[in-house]
């Protein structure tokens, strides 16, 4: 018994061994669901809640090897609420209720120790969002 142990660690410990000096895998694909709430706040001012669903690519460039770049898309959804939620005069609301659901499509170049962040969103704002209905919901 004591011998197959021995046989079983010393085989163990070489295989961690390997995996610890091996390089880790490059990733070049990730899938993001992220939520954000304004319940630590304790209050619903401003920004409410988002709902992010999304996928990150990573890319090098072909022809220069200090290049990355990194595509990314996401389908969100954005809530905004006044301050005073029973306010009904809209003179006196510091936002005012709104809501975004749609697309963005990003691009992300990494370049000489420079980070450029290029956005394009494509959505439906107000009643289209939902935003209302998926607020009462919660």
């Amino acid at each position: 018994m004591l011998l197959l142990f021995t046989i079983v660690s010393a085989s163990w410990a070489q295989e961690l061994e390997t995996a610890v000096t091996e390089d880790p895998p490059a990733y070049n694909q990730a899938w993001e669901l992220r939520h954000d709430n304004d319940f630590l706040q304790f209050t619903d001012r401003y920004y409410t809640s988002g709902t992010f669903l999304g996928m990150h690519t990573n890319f090098k460039s072909d022809t220069d090897s200090l290049t990355h770049y990194q595509y990314r898309l996401y389908v969100r959804q954005e809530i905004y609420t006044p301050a005073d939620l029973e306010e009904t005069d809209p003179s006196r609301i510091g936002r005012p209720y709104a809501g975004f659901l749609g697309f963005d499509n990003a691009l992300v170049v990494f370049k000489d120790q420079r980070l450029f962040d290029y956005h394009l969103y494509l959505g439906w704002s107000g009643p289209q969002s939902l935003a209302e209905n998926f607020r009462n919901m919660v």
